[in-house]
């Protein structure tokens, strides 16, 4: 009883802090976060940004479930908004047009990464294992779970047509 006090206790804990509160305004998918001072936000700004949101990916921590494809499109689309910023200065300094090219590309690297993110998060349970009493810790990914519960659905279902198959 006491553990799950103090369980709880943590949780709000967490979920009412400072940093906690700030991720919930701010929406939570802010990956890319150009900011909204738009004369702040310079090529060399930009680089230092892009440089740290290209480490996290490649350190596979956040965004472990990121597949070729949309790491390309990432780099392609951070690619771009450099290209854009180099040209131009800063944002404060771009056209209308050219700030909202850059705003939805911004936006499309948020919203993959933010799916990726969520695939990536690393989900643990207690599970009985079978012959012991004894319970296992097991954890996985979200996009784990999902690919295991895939194939163990179409495993179910080859089984069931070879054993309806056999009994004709």
């Amino acid at each position: 009883m006491k553990e799950i006090i103090s369980a709880a206790a943590i949780a709000m804990a967490l979920a009412f802090s400072p940093l906690a509160s700030a991720k919930l305004q701010s929406g939570g998918n802010e990956h890319l976060n150009l900011g909204s001072d738009r004369a702040a936000v310079t090529a060399e700004v930009f680089a230092e940004r892009r440089h740290q949101l290209v480490n996290e990916i490649e350190s596979g921590d956040t965004y472990a479930e990121i597949n070729a494809m949309q790491k390309r499109e990432v780099m392609e689309s951070l690619d771009r908004i450099g290209t854009w910023l180099e040209s131009a200065g800063s944002i404060d300094a771009m056209s209308e047009e050219q700030r909202i090219r850059v705003f939805n590309e911004q936006e499309k690297i948020n919203t993959m990464l933010t799916g990726v993110a969520a695939d990536s998060r690393l989900v643990c349970t207690r599970e009985q294992t079978v012959g012991t009493r004894m319970r296992q810790t097991s954890c996985f990914t979200v996009a784990e779970r999902r690919r295991r519960r895939e194939s163990d659905t179409q495993d179910a279902q080859l089984w069931y047509q070879g054993a309806i198959e056999q009994s004709r």
